[in-house]
């Protein structure tokens, strides 16, 4: 013998709103993104259309950067602008370089790097 609510809704208060948390989600989710948008196009409008120079210059330094030593790229590159741990250490453990913009791309130029006795550059990120 099966419960009277097997295979139906749960019903009361708790019910009616499960039943309307997911539309409330794609709603927020849907106004979430349009703001995202906005803040990116008024934040550097110079890279609007540019997402093929974005995602070429991400296959550039990563051909140029990856499995380089950190050293390497201090010396080509100079000191970055802020270095940052990644929560929760990453996989494999290590922490993030952050230089400037490219004035071409408009990428901001971001490299995750393992840590270790000689931290090697994990790889680039165009942000």
């Amino acid at each position: 013998m099966q419960p009277r609510n097997a295979g139906h809704c749960p019903t009361g208060r708790l019910g009616r709103a499960l039943g309307r948390a997911p539309a409330l989600a794609i709603a927020l989710a849907g106004v979430g993104c349009a703001d995202l948008a906005g803040i990116e196009q008024q934040q550097n409008p110079s890279t609007l259309g540019n997402s093929a120079n974005r995602y070429q210059r991400e296959l550039e330094m990563n051909r140029q950067w990856q499995n380089r030593t950190l050293s390497e790229l201090v010396a080509t590159l100079g000191e970055p602008r802020i270095t940052m741990n990644i929560p929760g250490g990453g996989n494999p453990p290590g922490f993030a370089v952050v230089y400037g913009q490219d004035a071409r791309t408009g990428c901001i130029d971001a490299f995750a790097v393992n840590a270790g006795r000689e931290p090697r550059i994990r790889i680039y990120y165009c942000r």
